[in-house]
């Protein structure tokens, strides 16, 4: 009799009776249960197997799927499943030209668990719960936009406001390079006005000699 009693409790345990054979109606505690061995095989199981498997995973899902049904295994459907569901949602990988390399699926492999556990966070709200508890113990927060007010107010006082006192030493000191530029542009232009002129006075000097009128 004990033997039997163990094995009506293994049997209890099994995922086919919690599935298929574990009465809910009005009972939290089956409902509970049975309700928490279907998410885990199918979002969890199924998420975790996509995640690791990539892009075959929807056929590989739809496989489990009718082999669990045609060997009559209760856990394998759901699981298929969830692999089915997971893969729709996973974003589209490029396509790759070289050889296999698992160093290179490896990377793979942790940027899909790193984008899961951002969907994950985003999904359930986690995101804005640690988010709000990092950023609200001892208004460390609060504190440094009051310090970034403060600052802000304290050089509107003194006049700097948002960098036009910087703005304003930047265009004197851009006057300042243009009145150079300038003037070092007519010293230039002055310089080759005097070699013109004084290229043409040689030429001009020939005019002062006497003119010989007697071969005319």
């Amino acid at each position: 009799m004990p033997e039997e009693e163990e094995k009506g409790k293994k049997s209890k345990d099994t995922p086919k009776h919690i599935l298929q054979e574990m009465p809910t109606l009005d009972n939290a505690k089956n409902t509970l249960i049975k309700s928490v061995t279907q998410i885990g095989l199918t979002v969890v199981g199924g998420t975790v197997l996509t995640t690791l498997l990539g892009k075959p995973s929807f056929l590989l899902g739809a496989s489990l799927v009718g082999a669990g049904n045609y060997k009559e295994i209760s856990w394998l459907a759901p699981l298929g499943t969830g692999m089915m569901a997971s893969a729709l949602m996973q974003p589209e990988e490029p396509t790759s030209t070289t050889p296999f390399s698992w160093a290179d699926e490896q990377v793979k492999i942790k940027k899909r668990f790193v984008g899961l556990k951002e969907s994950f966070m985003s999904k359930t709200y986690l995101d804005k719960v640690f988010t709000s508890t990092t950023s609200s113990p001892s208004t460390g927060g609060n504190k440094s936009s009051q310090r970034t007010i403060e600052s802000g107010n304290a050089s509107e006082e003194d006049g700097n406001v948002n960098g036009i006192d910087d703005l304003s030493s930047d265009t004197e000191t851009l006057d300042k390079i243009e009145q150079q530029l300038i003037a070092s542009a007519r010293e230039f232009q002055k310089k080759q006005n005097d070699k013109q002129v004084q290229g043409v006075e040689p030429d001009l000097m020939g005019l002062n000699d006497e003119v010989d009128f007697t071969h005319m």
